[in-house]
């Protein structure tokens, strides 16, 4: 007995110290909204080492170890987006994928590569598919797209993980090469000539109940591809584009195109994000969030001049995401006889021509000030040759409204944008804004509804334009997009071009 109660000790000793992978649990969370669900686990926060040791076999230079901490439990999906999960969000929203829109179409799996044809769409990605294999040929924006929609259904921010929580997740508390409770047999028939991907349903789980993480498809990640920062991280997500020698965007997992070691939980992979392959899917990742007692305190030590005290409020239970402190609430002053009285001005203010001197600075800057609000009001004022009139307040200063031709009214937030219209529902409108410094276009279903529909776009948008489909003033598009290397897909060392496969584009 006592030897056991050593034992367990010893064990948690040594997991305290980060020597052994840090034990978590997963439950099964079901998200869904209007007769649509889609099943996730909840994985609880920890540490682990991301990337791989230098004596692990099919290790790549850009795996460099580092410890990260991720501070937050988040959902992730139990598969990867199934065929018949995208083929709802389509039904809804009226969306076409990038391979769909343009006459190149994507590349889909002739039984022996990845070609390009022009019929080549997530719907024929070139072998058979039912609607429980995981949908490919979808590009990082497409996958955005569904996330935008998913939010909408089940009303929580949806997004792709990172590529820490990607891989903390398909480790599943194990620093092997790959995921414990997988033999590597049943991991993914990578290679296998002529059959594409299986269904979501056809693999094992791993430790923590995750299906097909490792060898099915390539899963896009929310991260831009560049090498790790040195040293410890905690809840990283790489948004710098410039790390490679052209942007491009992380994906894991492996694909039924590759070889075994490309299945290992540290093995990375980059593409263009505006590739649509038939071996590039992904899953969704959303924040859970809980219900805990902020338990910030300070203590005040009272000075020697003052001896009251003033005893601190209990924490008051609050709503609050894991990982975020709450913010403790600001703590009143002494009443104002403690306050010792104000000294008096160190010198006696001018008179007669000192006045004088020290005021003409004064007026210079009430006549700057006054000539700056005047040109801002003309400018505010001015109407002649706008297409687009000025924002203007609504309710609060977090909200802005842009009047548009016809009945349409858009309202931005910190997310995207409300848009109310008096139009039929399911009538296609299209909306237009800039998002970051690039334009996004997007053509969509208008649902409705007593607060008219919300268009997720992850962050504050400007320079909104929604329209009938197939109306936009030519005057109003922004200039294209820059040119794209014709090299979505790079399987070679990082930072260097060669074996270069043709683009769809």
């Amino acid at each position: 007995m006592k030897l056991g109660l050593y034992s367990s000790w010893i064990v948690g000793c040594f997991a305290t110290a980060g020597l052994l992978p840090a034990q978590t649990t997963s439950r099964q969370v079901v998200l869904g909204g209007d007769g649509f669900s889609v099943e996730c686990l909840r994985i609880e926060p920890g540490t682990f080492a991301q990337g791989s040791p230098v004596t692990e076999v099919g290790r790549k230079e850009d795996e460099q170890q580092r410890q990260v901490t991720l501070t937050r439990a988040f959902l992730l999906g139990k598969y990867p987006v199934t065929v018949g999960e995208f083929r709802q969000f389509i039904k809804e929203t009226g969306y076409r994928t990038e391979a769909e829109k343009g006459t190149s179409g994507g590349f889909g799996w002739d039984g022996q590569a990845l070609v390009q044809k022009p019929d080549f769409s997530w719907k024929n990605p070139g072998y058979p598919q039912t609607e429980r294999h995981p949908v490919t040929l979808v590009t990082w924006f497409d996958a955005q797209e569904y996330c935008r929609w998913l939010s909408r259904k089940t009303g929580r921010k949806i997004s792709l993980p990172s590529e820490a929580q990607w891989e903390y997740a398909c480790r599943s508390g194990s620093q092997n090469p790959y995921p414990d409770g997988i033999a590597e047999k049943d991991i993914a028939h990578s290679g296998t000539a002529g059959k594409g991907p299986l269904p979501v349903d056809a693999f094992p789980s791993n430790g923590w109940g995750l299906v097909g993480m490792p060898g099915n498809v390539w899963e896009w990640c929310q991260d831009w591809f560049g090498p790790y920062e040195a040293g410890p991280a905690q809840d990283p997500v790489q948004q710098n584009d410039k790390l490679s020698d052209k942007p491009r965007r992380v994906l894991r997992g492996g694909a039924f195109t590759k070889t075994l070691s490309n299945a290992r939980s540290a093995a990375r992979f980059r593409n263009d994000p505006r590739s649509r392959n038939a071996d590039n899917g992904f899953r969704i990742m959303s924040f859970d969030l809980e219900v805990k007692a902020a338990t910030t305190t300070t203590t005040t030590t009272p000075s020697p001049a003052s001896k009251s005290s003033y005893p601190s409020r209990p924490a008051t239970p609050v709503e609050v995401e894991p990982g975020v402190t709450p913010t403790p609430s600001p703590k009143l002053p002494p009443p104002s006889k403690a306050l010792p009285p104000a000294p008096p001005f160190p010198s006696p203010a001018p008179t007669g021509a000192g006045r004088l001197i020290f005021g003409l600075p004064c007026i210079a800057v009430a006549v700057g000030i006054f000539v700056a609000l005047l040109g801002l009001i003309r400018r505010l004022t001015r109407r002649e040759g706008q297409t687009n009139p000025v924002s203007r307040p609504l309710r609060s200063p977090s909200l802005a409204t842009v009047d548009l031709t016809g009945p349409i009214r858009v309202e931005a937030t910190d997310e995207g944008f409300w848009v109310r219209a008096s139009v039929p529902e399911g009538t296609h409108l299209l909306w237009r804004c800039l998002l970051d410094g690039s334009w996004e276009e997007r053509e969509f279903a208008y649902l409705g509804g007593p607060h008219g529909q919300f268009i997720a776009t992850g962050m504050r948008p400007t320079q909104i334009t929604v329209v009938q489909a197939g109306t936009l003033p030519t005057e109003l598009s922004p200039p294209p997009f820059p040119a794209r290397s014709p090299f979505p897909e790079e399987d070679v060392p990082p930072y260097h071009s060669s074996h270069r496969r043709p683009s769809a584009y």
